[in-house]
């Protein structure tokens, strides 16, 4: 649609949108192809703010090819501009990619620094269960003696996605939060994954792939 009316504003949000989608699908060559379409048409034509939320989720899926330095110099690069225009969740998502980054380049100072650095909107906005979820790895990753607030922020995460019916993001939490438990408890954590079950057979989303899988092992 975005196409048809020729605006290259919405032709760039609508690609960051597919981006945002496919990368939490764990399809990451459909991330990649529509971040560098935003990223790349956004700049053509003077768009602010979206190419470099679309910039960050490429350095995002930098780090999973083992591209961590380069993952953080196009992170750091682009976050500023990020901030300049766009939504609120807009703004959630690319610091909760960059704590991701920071967290998996075994930096979870600086991604706890990122998160705590958010307005309070931004954990109960559009994109708040994922921040919840990040903020607690990110304890976990610091510290060992942070376990009673990192399990605060998992279960929160937990909590506010499923009363908001965003089942992904459910789900991602759950997983977190199986991991956290698994040590202590396996049939707690087991229980954790029940919202594996609200989705349809058959789907090869990533995530569910890892949470089916683990419900198996804790068995």
């Amino acid at each position: 649609m975005a196409r048809l009316i020729g605006h290259p504003g919405s032709t760039v949000l609508a690609q960051y949108a597919a981006a945002v989608v496919y990368y939490h699908l764990g399809d990451r060559g459909a991330a990649s192809l529509n971040a560098k379409a935003a990223s790349n048409l956004g700049r053509a034509h003077g768009v602010m703010g979206w190419p470099a939320h679309a910039s960050i989720i490429l350095a995002r899926l930098l780090v999973d090819e083992g591209r961590i330095d380069e993952a953080i110099h196009i992170a750091e690069e682009n976050l500023p501009a990020s901030m300049c225009a766009g939504w609120p969740w807009g703004a959630s998502i690319s610091f909760g990619l960059v704590a991701d980054i920071y967290a998996r380049a075994g930096q979870p100072a600086k991604g706890l620094h990122m998160l705590k650095s958010l307005e309070p909107k931004h954990y109960e906005g559009l994109y708040g269960p994922e921040i919840y979820r990040l903020h607690g790895n990110l304890l976990l990753d610091g510290s060992l003696q942070a376990t009673d607030e990192a399990e605060m922020h998992l279960r929160k995460a937990t909590t506010l996605a499923r009363e908001r019916q965003m089942k992904s993001l459910e789900l991602r939490a759950a997983i977190s939060l199986a991991y956290f438990l698994a040590p202590r408890d396996r049939r707690r954590a087991r229980a954790v994954l029940s919202v594996v079950d609200d989705f349809s057979k058959g789907s090869e989303a990533a995530d569910l792939r890892t949470a089916t899988a683990l419900r198996v092992w804790l068995r």
